[in-house]
């Protein structure tokens, strides 16, 4: 899965794709290099996220 800044996505989809914690706001897929934190307001009731870039 490609992860590109600012592109808004269901948090249930990229959790399919990169599995790590469903719940709360930080999520550490076992087989990625990454952590997910999540931050703000949800956009809208479909629960997406914008995704944003942290060197």
């Amino acid at each position: 899965m490609d992860l590109v800044p600012e592109q808004i996505i269901r948090r249930r989809d990229l959790h399919d794709q990169l599995s790590g914690q469903s719940q709360g706001g930080i999520s550490t897929p076992a087989d990625h290099p990454i952590i997910l934190l999540f931050t703000g307001r949800r956009l809208k009731r479909q629960q997406m996220t914008r995704l944003k870039k942290v060197e």
